[in-house]
């Protein structure tokens, strides 16, 4: 398998990882980056994030490029959930993020040794979500459907396109239960922050349910306070949708 080539054909400019782009390019050999199977592209990973005192320019661009592959086919590493879906350069991940790992599993401030680095690396645990490739398409096939606003969206009533919306951003937004991290200042340019999601979220959330109480929440809201809440809602969820 060519990484290479696997990333210069899917990168786009809505993908987080084109802003990897001028780095991946900058290789001095384009062919140097091809692999066996999966497994061994795991196997490089593991040697990559060995412990050392420096990463060439090449190393570099590896680690993006298995990050990306992995990225694409559904995988996550159990200690570091986030790093396949937002990864740093290495030697941040190698060096910081592992030491900062060890210090917080062992409540432990103290230097972190090459050995205790390496038995980390060598015990990740790298896992492939469940139905990945059904969830995506999944969430393609919602997306499509709210952000064009098609025939099924619109014959929805009010309150149920503000559920749909509510389960869609959740199911965005988090993988194996945990959120993931999202750019929402290069999203949105300053103008929708991480805490204003939260906020939306959490108003939204009473459409969801058919207690007595979220039945009251929604009665706070006028149909045209609704309209506004679910054309809120597309622009987060079809923007983060494409830069994912």
């Amino acid at each position: 398998m060519d990484l290479w080539k696997f990333y210069t054909d899917k990168v786009n400019e809505n993908d987080y990882y084109y802003k990897f782009r001028d780095l991946i390019y900058s290789a001095d050999n384009y062919f140097a980056f091809t692999y066996f199977d999966t497994s061994d592209i795991i196997k490089k990973f593991r040697d990559l994030c060995m412990p050392t005192n420096t990463h060439s320019n090449s190393e570099n661009i590896e680690f993006i490029l298995i990050c990306y592959y992995l990225k694409v086919n559904g995988f996550y590493i159990k200690q570091f959930p986030n790093i396949i879906e937002r990864p740093t350069r290495l030697g941040e991940f190698s060096y910081d993020c592992i030491r900062d790992f060890i210090h917080s599993r062992d409540n432990y401030s103290g230097t972190v040794t090459w050995a205790e680095r390496r038995k980390l690396v060598n015990e990740l645990d790298f896992i492939k979500k469940d139905n990945f490739q059904q969830i995506e398409e999944e969430l393609s096939k919602k997306i499509q459907m709210i952000s064009t606003r098609g025939a099924e969206f619109d014959n929805m009533t009010l309150e149920e396109r503000l559920k749909e919306l509510s389960n869609l951003l959740e199911n965005m937004l988090k993988i194996n239960g945990k959120f993931i991290n999202v750019d929402y200042a290069n999203i949105f340019l300053g103008y929708i922050t991480e805490d204003n999601v939260k906020e939306y979220r959490k108003i939204i959330h009473c459409f969801r349910h058919a207690t007595e109480e979220a039945l009251n929440e929604r009665n706070l809201y006028t149909n045209e306070q609704k309209k506004f809440l679910i054309d809120y809602g597309i622009v987060i969820a079809n923007h983060i949708h494409l830069n994912k």
